[in-house]
């Protein structure tokens, strides 16, 4: 889905700490010693990291949040789609999103200031360029290489899709007995 560009959250608990003694912890070793994780819900999580949201506080319909929006799915798209990203992947596609709305609305400012006969701001320039080093980074750890998305069908899939229709088995069977009648 898209939307769902959030990070799944985890909830961290200790096992059996309120009825352990110091002689138990000390004998606890391996898996009885590591704290469980347990994912929460959609629901316990925050807007932002459900998907639910684009934005915590602006509207998902500004140009801004479309920016990001359309660049994030591109790039996850870019990665091989939503099936499988990782949670690090996202997080980073998220943040060459941002730069990249951002980088969008300077090179509008530099496009008004230079039809209008001005430069744009040595502060802007050095901001650009420092945003678009940042954006270059994250996308030479995410990679430059599209990654196809799996179009193989499962065996179930391919199955259903090649299944003969009922109706063919009874008549080839009834084919099959009239030649060997034949013979």
């Amino acid at each position: 889905m898209p939307g769902n560009i959030g990070a799944t959250s985890l909830q961290v608990s200790s096992t059996n700490e309120s009825t352990a003694t110091p002689d138990a912890d000390e004998r606890r070793t391996g898996a009885e010693n590591r704290p469980t994780v347990t994912s929460k819900s959609a629901a316990h999580r925050a807007r932002v990291t459900n998907g639910s949201k684009i934005l915590p506080t602006v509207s998902g319909n500004s140009v801004w949040a479309r920016l990001l929006r359309d660049t994030r799915d591109a790039m996850v798209a870019h990665l091989g789609g939503e099936g499988v990203v990782s949670e690090t992947q996202r997080l980073a596609v998220r943040r060459v999103a941002a730069f990249e709305a951002e980088l969008i609305y300077l090179e509008d400012k530099f496009a008004g200031l230079r039809h209008s006969g001005k430069e744009p701001e040595r502060e802007d320039l050095i901001l650009y360029n420092t945003l678009a080093n940042g954006q270059r980074r994250f996308c030479e750890s995410l990679g430059w290489q599209r990654v196809p998305r799996d179009l193989t069908p499962t065996l179930q899939s391919y199955l259903t899709t090649h299944a003969e229709p009922p109706a063919n088995a009874s008549s080839e069977a009834t084919d099959s007995v009239s030649a060997e009648d034949a013979t």
